[in-house]
């Protein structure tokens, strides 16, 4: 006679207690594609700092280590480098990213000037060993401020040779029960301002200079908020 349990989900059978501890997310991914409507553009300043230097920052602030998925060969003395040798999109560096780790790992597309690093923290405690995906306001998927776990090379390999985007593979494992949706709500807003024309970047400059005209500046330069100190002490 077989079993009761036979063709039952064994997962949700097993105490949480007995469940294994989902693997921390420890690395940040950061593509930096061709950019055509914006040539070089994660290499353009953005309020005195070019937007990959305010990027990185919150990636280290959130306590996670960088590293760049580059189409161009580059050079960075601080972080290291993988070459995008799919050069597709954001699928494309994906598939490059998982020729080096099985890891979980934030995604970020190399273009976030005022991604904060709550936000990434936000994303890590909301890992539970499934992919983590983040909608904007307007319900869409985020799919390049996430965390990536469990994603299965053959199903990513039949994408890139269907064509196909990021957002098709987040699809995939929506319908497998493998991402964890993160609301608007529990993200800053300004978490998703990308750059990826002129106009977006003349609009972050002006972003960026009305902030900090708010803030009290100090001999060195630094806001208070950005030296990570309340600007008012009593």
């Amino acid at each position: 006679m077989a079993s009761r349990g036979f063709g039952c989900d064994r997962a949700a059978m097993t105490p949480p207690s007995l469940r294994p501890a989902p693997r921390e997310v420890r690395a940040a991914y950061l593509l930096i594609g061709r950019a055509t409507r914006l040539p070089g553009k994660a290499d353009r300043p953005v309020g005195g700092r070019t937007i990959l230097a305010r990027e990185l920052a919150a990636v280290r602030r959130a306590g996670l280590s960088p590293v760049l998925v580059s189409v161009l060969p580059r050079r960075d003395r601080s972080t290291p480098v993988l070459v995008d040798r799919y050069d597709c999109g954001p699928l494309g560096g994906l598939a490059c990213i998982l020729e080096e780790t099985r890891e979980p790992f934030v995604l970020l597309a190399a273009d976030l000037p005022f991604l904060p690093a709550t936000a990434l923290r936000t994303l890590r405690r909301a890992f539970d060993g499934r992919s983590v995906v983040p909608r904007d306001r307007a319900g869409v998927p985020q799919v390049t401020v996430a965390i990536y776990a469990g994603v299965r090379r053959r199903e990513l390999d039949g994408l890139l040779q269907e064509g196909r985007g990021l957002r098709d593979l987040v699809d995939r494992l929506d319908r497998d029960g493998r991402v964890r949706w993160v609301p608007a709500s529990g993200l800053p807003a300004e978490s998703f301002v990308d750059v990826d024309t002129p106009s977006d970047l003349r609009t972050a400059r002006a972003r960026a200079s009305r902030r900090r005209s708010r803030r009290p500046i100090n001999r060195d330069g630094a806001s208070e908020r950005e030296r990570g100190r309340p600007s008012d002490r009593r």
